[in-house]
């Protein structure tokens, strides 16, 4: 993982945190995604039972 780091040095990004947010809002917290933040993203595939 350490030789993938970004020109900066730093890791680089594998999850926009906006997927999380996706994922929890309407099973967990029963509120429209999209409406909230303003786009469509891809629930990511953690919580599924």
């Amino acid at each position: 993982m350490l030789a993938r780091l970004d020109g900066n040095g730093s890791l680089p990004v594998g999850v926009d945190f906006r997927q999380l947010y996706a994922t929890v809002l309407r099973p967990w917290w029963g509120r429209d995604a999209a409406a909230i933040l303003q786009q469509r993203f891809e629930p990511l595939p953690l919580l599924r039972a």
